[in-house]
C-alpha cells in the first residue's frame, strides 16, 4: 500500500503572538503571587486562546494542493495584473481564509503574487496571478509559497510548492511604423484593422481563460448550459510577414515594434509570421501561435 505523502506545513508565532503569550505569562505569575482564582481563571482563557488559534492556523494551509499554473505572456518593466491563473484543489474538512500566495524566480526575486479570501472546503478553486515588472527574457518559476496569519495573526503559517513553469516577459510594445504590405494581392490594409474579424458565425466552444467576454454565448447559459465562446468564420484575411529587418534600426525599439505590429495581428484576428534573422515562426495565428512569438521575442539578442 502506497503511503501518502506527508504535508509540510510550518508555523512560528508573529510578533504579536510573542506579545500574547508574554502577557499570559505575566497573567499566570500574577495569578501565582496573589493567589487570585480569577487572574487563574484568565490565564487559562488566554491559554486556550492561544493552542485554537495554533490549531486553526495550521489546518488552514492542510489538505491544500496546487494543481495547474497557467501564466500568459506579459511585457518587461511594468507590473500587470490578472497575467495568470494558479488552480488549487482543497481536500480538507474546513475552509481555507485569507491566503497570500507569492511565486519567486532567479536569487529569491517576488515575481507574482495574488490572494484568496475564502475557499470552502473540499472545493477547486481559482487565484488570478498579478505580476511585479521583470526584465525581458524567459523566467523560470520554481516555487510557489502559500502564507497567512489567519484566524488571529498570532502565528505566521506557511507551506511551499515545487513547480516548474515559464514567465515569458516579452519587450513592451512601442513604436509608431506602419505594418508591412499583405501578402494577398488586392488587399487593402486600411480595411483589415479597420472592422472586427469574423462577422460570420461558424460554431461554438467551450469558454476557456482569455476568450473576449463579448463573445460569450449568454443566452445559451441562460438556459443552463455551460459557458460558451462563439467562434466566426475568418474569412479572406490574407497573412502579413512581420520582419525584423522591417522595424527601426536601433535593436531594442526594433523588437518593440514587432512585438506591437504582432499584437496587432493578433487583436485583428490577421494570420502572421514573424523573422528575426536566423529565428522565425511560421505562419498562423491564435495563443498557441502568440506565445511561440513571445518567447521568441523575449529571447532575442542582438548579433554584431
Amino acid at each position: 500500500m502506497k503511503r501518502k505523502k506527508r504535508e509540510k506545513v510550518y508555523i512560528v508565532p508573529t510578533i504579536y503572538g510573542f506579545i500574547f503569550s508574554s502577557g499570559a505569562f505575566a497573567c499566570w505569575l500574577g495569578a501565582l503571587f496573589y493567589s487570585n482564582n480569577l487572574a487563574y481563571l484568565l490565564c487559562f482563557f488566554l491559554i486556550i486562546i492561544f493552542i485554537i488559534g495554533m490549531i486553526q492556523a495550521n489546518n488552514n494551509l492542510k489538505g491544500l494542493s496546487l494543481v495547474k499554473v497557467m501564466a500568459q505572456p506579459f511585457s518587461s518593466h511594468t507590473a500587470h495584473e490578472n497575467m495568470g491563473l494558479l488552480l488549487f484543489k482543497s481536500e480538507s474538512s474546513v475552509s481555507h481564509v485569507r491566503l497570500n500566495i507569492e511565486g519567486r524566480v532567479g536569487a529569491n526575486k517576488k515575481a507574482v503574487f495574488s490572494h484568496y479570501n475564502v475557499a470552502e472546503a473540499g472545493s477547486l478553486f481559482s487565484c488570478k496571478l498579478s505580476a511585479n515588472p521583470l526584465s525581458r527574457g524567459v523566467h523560470l518559476l520554481n516555487r510557489i509559497k502559500v502564507y497567512s496569519r489567519y484566524p488571529f495573526g498570532l502565528f505566521y503559517v506557511w507551506r511551499f510548492y515545487n513547480v516548474s513553469h515559464e514567465l515569458v516577459v516579452h519587450p513592451r510594445p512601442s513604436g509608431h511604423a506602419p505594418l508591412p504590405a499583405m501578402k494577398q494581392e488586392g488587399y487593402y490594409q486600411e480595411d483589415s484593422f479597420s472592422r472586427e474579424m469574423g462577422e460570420n458565425f461558424h460554431d461554438r466552444k467551450a469558454y476557456e481563460y482569455g476568450d473576449s467576454i463579448r463573445r460569450v454565448d449568454w443566452k445559451a447559459y441562460a438556459r443552463h448550459k455551460p459557458l460558451l465562446t462563439k467562434i466566426y468564420d475568418e474569412g479572406n484575411r490574407g497573412a502579413l510577414s512581420l520582419n525584423l529587418a522591417d522595424a527601426p534600426d536601433d535593436f531594442e525599439k526594433a523588437i518593440q515594434q514587432l512585438c506591437q505590429w504582432s499584437l496587432l495581428c493578433e487583436k485583428s484576428k490577421v494570420k502572421y509570421e514573424v523573422i528575426a534573422g536566423d529565428h522565425s515562426v511560421p505562419l498562423g495565428g491564435g495563443k498557441k501561435h502568440k506565445y511561440q512569438v513571445m518567447k521568441l521575442l523575449s529571447q532575442l539578442e542582438k548579433t554584431v
